[in-house]
């Protein structure tokens, strides 16, 4: 344990050395904290949701829905049960935090979920372009994570917690979304396509 904290500090205070010596950087990692907060991310979920179901994809709705709600309250539920206290609160002041927890960083985990997911149900409509739009959307989930570190909102190990946490509930929902599928006809989206 006091390796990872060891690892946890030492990266953590690169990252905020990084950010004193090129003020630069504060404004891009703004606009990036912008994407990952809950009102956008909520945003994104419902348009998605509702774009599935006007095209009678309720299954990809559905998916939708279960790994936002599954992420969220995986998250909500270990920062209350783990009570690791983010970077500000041994030292270090921020002023946007609203919970002095950060294990898993709560927003990485809604990131990770809701890009992840959001990639899943766009390759499935784009199968020939599968690969590049699953790597985009993990592209936006590291960039993301990495700018809670640049902030010095979380502990790097927070993130990596926060993206093993939401990829394995993606791919759990994805599992079960794929094994629940009915073997017979397609959905109607798939037979007018035929």
């Amino acid at each position: 344990m006091q390796f990872i904290e060891g690892l946890d500090i030492g990266i953590w205070n690169f990252l905020q050395a990084i950010r004193q010596n090129r003020p630069v950087v504060d404004p891009a990692i703004a606009v990036l904290h912008w994407l990952d907060t809950p009102l956008v991310l909520l945003v994104l979920l419902a348009l998605a949701v509702v774009v599935c179901i006007n095209r009678h994809q309720v299954r990809s709705a559905v998916f939708l829905l279960a790994a936002f709600l599954g992420g969220g309250l995986l998250a909500w539920g270990m920062l209350e049960l783990v009570g690791r206290e983010r970077p500000m609160a041994v030292g270090i002041r921020h002023e946007s935090a609203t919970n002095l927890y950060c294990f898993p960083s709560e927003q990485a985990l809604l990131a990770t979920v809701t890009y992840l997911a959001l990639a899943f149900v766009l390759a499935d409509a784009r199968p020939a372009r599968r690969g590049l739009i699953v790597t985009l959307g993990l592209g936006v989930v590291l960039v993301l994570g990495v700018s809670r570190m640049f902030m010095g909102m979380c502990f790097p190990s927070d993130v990596v917690g926060a993206w093993l946490g939401g990829g394995a509930w993606v791919l759990f929902c994805r599992w079960a979304e794929q094994r629940l599928r009915p073997v017979g006809p397609a959905e109607p989206a798939e037979l007018a396509k035929a």
